[in-house]
């Protein structure tokens, strides 16, 4: 209901009430036209074999954070696994198969006691967590090349007072999950951020090609997981639209010389379910930049660049919702082809930008 909310609010101040309800049908004309045109979940995860370290062989050489990963934002919360409020719309297995590396899910300890993978309120939908990482040990099993990161985020289902008790069950929970899971074998636990990291290679030869990540004061029971208090240093999140992934990139937290650097690329639509492919038609015609497309080239690269400039820092990961409709495969490709040098913010790169009608005359500007 948010959705229709949100879409119907925007336009209404734009064209009055016949515009909110016409901007809701073009709206629900284009999700059905996506819908239909989704790909089925693959039945099989097996990649081509000899393609290298995350399919280039020149990675393989490269530390861990100094390669940049591809990564899905709420990547748990697709169509496919029947969210009604989707931040993606292929599966998990689409994702990996499709090129994506880096997985940001949400785990809550629910008010019964278990725990899920889901969105602020299980309500919603939600997933098993233990069959979420057989997703990814299957992966990991065929494909001995791939290296694969899950970032994951503690919740507890909307409960308003949480103590350190329910914390604590939740890291339990999430422990006897990763053990029964059969990801063990796989996984690489760095100890300290002051370590520099290994290459690719390096994990690759030696069978630990899974990080996992959560922010928990429990090392002595998180056997498996690296911290990421002191490892991921990010970029803001809360990005209402177009306008604010314009303005200067900055670091949330403290961060190390050997810090892994997360570049959030996702603004409000992308949270209330609406994928901007399905509205970048709408932002053209009513020129409203709530509903603009920000996963495309030229917009994209240009972001993650200029970003790159602003924070003076490599960025590890990139992340995107509705990775399958986005550029940011290609992206990070380019990125992981010329890492010394991050494609330079250029007038001519603008110009594109601005091309769309979509962008005012000195929000994005090369320095």
């Amino acid at each position: 209901m948010r959705v229709w909310a949100a879409i119907g609010g925007v336009c209404v101040v734009r064209w009055g009430g016949l515009g909110g309800c016409w901007c809701i049908v073009v709206y629900l004309l284009l999700i059905v036209s996506e819908l239909l045109r989704i790909p089925g979940c693959p039945a099989s995860v097996a990649l081509e074999r000899g393609r290298g370290c995350n399919g280039d062989v020149e990675l393989c050489v490269r530390r861990y954070n100094k390669v940049a990963f591809a990564t899905a934002h709420n990547a748990f919360a697709n169509t496919q696994a029947g969210f009604l409020v989707a931040q993606n719309r292929g599966c998990l297995e689409a994702a990996l198969v499709g090129g994506m590396r880096g997985f940001m899910l949400d785990v809550h300890l629910t008010r019964t006691g278990e725990i899920l993978i889901c969105h602020v309120s299980c309500q919603l939908g939600s997933v098993s967590v233990g069959e979420t990482l057989k997703i990814f040990r299957d992966f990991l099993q065929v494909n001995r090349e791939e290296v694969v990161t899950i970032f994951w985020e503690f919740g507890f289902d909307m409960q308003e007072r949480v103590g350190w008790d329910k914390k604590e069950r939740l890291c339990v929970l999430l422990d006897a999950e990763i053990r029964s899971s059969g990801v063990v074998p796989f996984v690489y636990r760095h100890a300290d951020v002051s370590d520099e990291w290994p290459t690719l290679g390096t994990m690759v030869a030696q069978n630990t090609r899974l990080v996992l990540f959560a922010d928990t004061l429990y090392d002595d029971v998180h056997l498996f997981l690296s911290n990421t208090r002191t490892m991921v240093v990010q970029t803001e999140f809360e990005n209402y639209d177009i306008r604010d992934l314009q303005k200067e990139c900055m670091l949330r937290g403290w961060r190390f010389s050997n810090s892994l650097i997360v570049i959030n690329h996702f603004t409000m639509l992308g949270a209330l379910g609406v994928n901007a492919a399905s509205t970048e038609r709408l932002a053209a015609l009513s020129g409203v930049q709530f509903f603009a497309n920000i996963n495309r080239n030229p917009f994209l690269a240009a972001r993650v660049h200029r970003c790159a400039e602003d924070i003076d820092e490599f960025p590890s990961f990139v992340a995107v919702d509705f990775w399958e409709s986005s550029d940011i495969v290609q992206v990070v490709r380019d990125i992981n082809r010329a890492p010394s040098s991050l494609v330079p913010c250029t007038q001519k790169s603008l110009r594109s930008i601005n091309a769309s009608g979509l962008l005012h005359k000195g929000m994005l500007s090369c320095p």
